[in-house]
């Protein structure tokens, strides 16, 4: 990525990239990832959103031989609005 070499001491960034791999994780066959965040670990995956950038602009996603990245996208969207929509605890 263009300009990241900050994001490897970037704490904000790191929670929010292992909190994607834990989404992963949690998601079986083609359903939405179990996993449910904070609202502080919403953010923390927004931000990592928000760093994020294709590696190689022209051609980051050759559907033939990789998974969406698009895919990938979504579900982390609606794992964060099921998070966020979730209701609160008593």
């Amino acid at each position: 990525m263009t300009g990241s070499n900050h994001l490897d001491r970037d704490e904000r960034y790191q929670r929010g990239r292992e909190l994607i791999e834990r989404m992963a994780i949690s998601a079986r066959n083609n359903d939405p990832p179990s996993l449910k965040l904070s609202m502080i670990e919403c953010a923390d995956v927004l931000h990592f959103v928000t760093c994020s950038e294709p590696r190689d602009p022209p051609g980051w996603w050759d559907p033939d031989t990789a998974p969406s990245p698009v895919v990938g996208f979504y579900c982390i969207l609606q794992c964060v609005e099921a998070s966020l929509l979730r209701p609160n605890p008593p």
